[in-house]
């Protein structure tokens, strides 16, 4: 009986691992970043999750999902292959953040009340800030834009930060002049959500501006044009 009961626990384990088995799939967000994650046999993101970095062969991010959630410690990097950035989906908290993470970037917390303006909590990016400007660097509306204003040299890349964390993107000259409003810079199965900004409790709506400087118009890779700068 004592066997019986043994072999059953083991055809039981045996057939869950089998239902669990994973399949991978990569995609190419940019020359330079390869996503690469997995599905279980319900079509679900499951599994180990991360963004290569095919520059210096290491990576952009890495966590792991579960039932189409990010779970556990996820790890973010910029495009030396440093640690920016800890988050802990499960605990919903930021457990390390580089001290020089905002360093190239101004943060405007969209509030009248100036109390709130100071005080309030930075958003956090649930990715590489530097890939970001590598997956806008390669978007066709951008591309389009820049090469085709020879004249402009330095830019201001705007992210609008929702309450919900919720991310849209626009262009503008360093005059504040709008080149390009609502970017999508949207892709499947690779979200771009943020940790909105915080005051005792209450999310609130911010803006990250990041200052560019182009200094190539005409770079070409394996997914044709692109943009190349830096900030």
């Amino acid at each position: 009986m004592k066997k019986f009961v043994l072999a059953l626990i083991m055809f039981l384990n045996l057939s869950s691992f089998a239902q669990e088995e994973l399949k991978e799939k990569t995609k190419e967000l940019t020359g330079n970043a390869i996503l690469v994650y997995h599905f279980n046999n319900e079509k679900q993101i499951n599994g180990a999750y991360y963004v290569k970095n095919i520059t210096n062969k290491g990576v952009w991010l890495k966590g792991n999902y579960k039932a189409n959630q990010p779970a556990g410690s996820w790890y973010f990097f910029n495009s030396e292959n440093k640690l920016m950035l800890r988050y802990n989906f499960d605990d919903k908290k930021v457990f390390y953040l580089d001290p020089n993470f905002y360093n190239s970037s101004k943060i405007n917390i969209l509030s009248l009340d100036e109390k709130v303006k100071k005080n309030a909590s930075v958003p956090i990016p649930l990715f590489p800030i530097d890939l970001l400007l590598e997956i806008a660097g390669k978007n066709g509306e951008i591309v389009d834009k820049i090469v085709n204003k020879e004249t402009i040299n330095t830019l201001k890349f705007i992210t609008n930060i929702g309450e919900d964390g919720i991310a849209t993107y626009d262009l503008k000259t360093m005059d504040d002049k709008i080149l390009l409003r609502n970017i999508n810079l949207k892709i499947k199965d690779f979200p771009m959500d943020w940790v909105a900004s915080n005051y005792q409790g209450q999310p609130i709506s911010s803006q990250l501006e990041i200052i560019l400087n182009v200094n190539d118009r005409s770079g070409v890779d394996n997914s044709g044009r692109r943009v190349r700068w830096n900030f």
